[in-house]
């Protein structure tokens, strides 16, 4: 049976929000670990990038070791003292363990440290044990405030003012505006609502240069327009039907524009939307037609 495209994608999709996510963020937390072991004396071995099998040695830092290993989930920080994998005795050499081997203790030893600043977990106070443990959740946390901060200071892009999308037999049909196309600016002026933007144009005495964005191309592009509307004709394109909904149900699609519901023209200066609005909620319940 061959794989499906779409359910390959999700995979991926899957896999790259773990890595993007997850792992950065374990980083972080034995990283709190790591720096809240310095602040309270405790010696570290390591401090690894990913799970072992070990990849390769980064660089030295004091005694600490900084090691990429080959398993890319996450990393892991190894105090003097909690080698969750060794002998239980950080000073005790496992059975049938070549002469070379050394302990944790010698091997700290043989990287610089004084033997009587070689601290385990067990030997900190228990105030500065507990803020060890809580290091890693205390720097997700810290993290979240930044990352909060940050955005918060910069800010997301938005999108100034209302859009009036220009459809097929609308009153710009004979210009060079294409349907589809959203109108953004009059005269080169962001306009607040729908409402406003049919008020300047039905009292518009003088020629109007609009700004529009193509649909396309993404690229906007200017058209000058003389309005002559003795009688504002309002409209509403719909860009999609929800399935099994009552507009479905009544055969509307989409693309279709809508003119007038109940024998009531979408004109003048109100917003069509609300119109469409008021009209539905007056006949809810009750069957109503539109063209």
């Amino acid at each position: 049976m061959e794989s499906l495209p779409f359910l390959q994608s999700d995979l991926v999709s899957a896999l790259l929000a773990f890595a993007l996510v997850l792992i950065p963020a374990i980083i972080i937390h034995e990283l709190g670990h790591f720096f809240a072991a310095k602040l309270i004396g405790v010696s570290v071995l390591e401090f690894g990038v990913g799970f072992p099998p070990r990849m390769a040695r980064l660089f030295m830092w004091g005694e600490t070791e900084f090691t990429l290993n080959w398993l890319p989930i996450g990393g892991f920080v190894r105090p003097y003292g909690e080698d969750m994998i060794g002998p239980s005795d950080p000073e005790e050499k496992p059975k049938n363990a070549p002469e070379e081997y050394l302990t944790d203790r010698e091997e700290l030893i043989r990287r610089g440290v004084p033997e009587h600043k070689i601290m385990s977990v067990n030997q900190a106070r228990p105030l500065p044990r507990i803020f060890f443990m809580a290091a890693g959740a205390l720097a997700n946390f810290a993290t979240a405030i930044v990352l909060f901060t940050i955005i918060a200071l910069i800010g997301l892009p938005t999108e100034v003012g209302a859009r009036v999308k220009v459809y097929p037999g609308g009153m710009f049909q004979g210009t060079s505006f294409v349907a589809g196309d959203a109108i953004e600016r009059v005269n080169g002026q962001y306009f607040q609502d729908v409402n406003s933007f049919l008020t300047t144009i039905q009292t518009a005495k003088a020629p109007l240069t609009l700004t529009a964005k193509s649909v396309k191309t993404g690229e906007t592009y200017e058209v000058t327009v003389t309005p002559n509307v003795r009688n504002l004709q309002g409209a509403l394109l719909v860009t999609a039907v929800i399935a099994d909904t009552p507009g479905h149900l009544a055969g509307i699609l989409a693309d279709d524009v809508i003119l007038m519901v109940n024998g009531q023209a979408l004109s003048g200066t109100k917003d069509p939307i609300q119109t469409l609005s008021s009209i539905t909620t007056e006949y809810a319940g009750r069957p109503m037609t539109h063209y």
